[in-house]
């Protein structure tokens, strides 16, 4: 009996062994690599080549979230030497051109090329484009992020939640159907699935809260401030922001806390459009000079006192534009806006 006892902890420490060392043999070989978790729902997942722990890619948002935070600064002369022969320090890593206004790239560990990640949606699609389909018993030797396992389990909390809203609407009607209750039963069910459909939608829109409200904020501005209407100079404030919507009233930008009139800002980004007729919203108050690539979206360089509103349709080949804006507040309000949406 002794002997079966000690062969049995033997193999148990070998198992206990192999598995960790299967493990880390996984988390290695596949250190940079997306993974599709083909078991459940396609769940897309980053391993880093820093830590190499799995990182959950979520929604379109959270995956391009992912990406920005475990990104790595390259400077445009490097990324140029680099970009058609990356050295293998780099294969799977996320790089941002802090010299370029932030653009960012995924370099595939397989043909070490640089593929550029756009808007929130253009980056998911890429990462499930190029993900390694994976068994969820695979994936689970693979030590997940903290970080990523609270983003992971918000999602399903919330999704547990849509779920939930759903199965009392059926019970709810079941109930009612049983009972048998004619007339007055309709109305009470009428109600009572209202009630729910209701609670469905505020929680469809709280768990929506990290997705962009609008078009412009997938897309990465350079934003500068200056103190004076003009525009002109050295800027005050430099900082990234993603859209441009600003409404700040009479207490003016937070970047320029010390001036609540007679500030000025320009805003410039690269953003990817699909092949379209979009049409252009501005609001502002006071004036504003807009172009994409060279073409007006909106120009009323004056003191308005009011907010405007102007409405711009425009053709759009597929690619990345230059949109700029220029703003300047003179008194009162301040406000400047810009979004577009695909009308054909």
């Amino acid at each position: 009996m002794k002997k079966i006892a000690i062969i049995i902890v033997v193999f148990s420490i070998f198992v206990a062994s192999f598995n960790i060392a299967l493990a880390e043999n996984l988390s290695e070989r596949l250190t940079g690599r997306i993974l599709l978790q083909v078991e459940a729902n396609g769940e897309a997942w980053y391993i880093h080549p820093g830590n190499q722990k799995r990182h959950f890619l979520g929604r379109p948002a959270d995956a391009f979230e992912v990406m920005r935070e475990l990104g790595l600064g390259i400077s445009n002369a490097d990324f140029a030497n680099f970009e058609n022969n990356m050295p293998v320090r780099l294969l799977g890593q996320i790089l941002i051109k802090v010299e370029d206004f932030g653009k960012a790239y995924y370099i595939n560990p397989l043909d070490k090329k640089a593929n550029f990640l756009g808007r929130p949606a253009d980056a998911f699609a890429l990462m499930r484009s190029l993900g390694l389909g994976i068994t969820t018993a695979s994936l689970t030797t693979i030590e997940e992020d903290e970080k990523s396992q609270t983003r992971r389990q918000t999602q399903e909390q919330a999704q547990k939640q849509l779920q939930t809203g759903t199965e009392d609407e059926i019970n709810t009607k079941e109930e009612l159907e049983t009972e048998g209750k004619a007339e007055g039963a309709t109305e009470e069910l009428a109600t009572s699935t209202g009630t729910i459909a209701s609670r469905t939608e505020e929680t469809a829109s709280s768990t929506e809260k990290a997705l962009p409200i609008y078009a412009s904020e997938n897309c990465e501005f350079s934003a500068e401030y200056f103190k004076g209407e003009t525009i002109s100079g050295a800027a005050n404030i430099t900082q990234t922001e993603y859209g441009i919507n600003h409404e700040w009233g009479v207490n003016g930008s937070e970047a320029l806390s010390a001036y609540k009139n007679k500030f000025s800002v320009r805003f410039i980004g690269n953003c990817y459009f699909e092949e379209g007729t979009y049409e252009f919203t501005s609001i502002f108050d006071d004036g504003i000079k807009a172009t994409l690539d060279n073409l007006w979206l909106a120009k009323s360089w004056k003191n308005n006192n009011k907010e405007v509103t102007k409405t711009t349709t425009l053709a759009v080949p597929e690619g990345t534009h230059r949109v700029k804006v220029e703003y300047y507040d003179h008194l009162g309000n301040a406000t400047i806006k810009l979004d577009w949406k695909k009308i054909d």
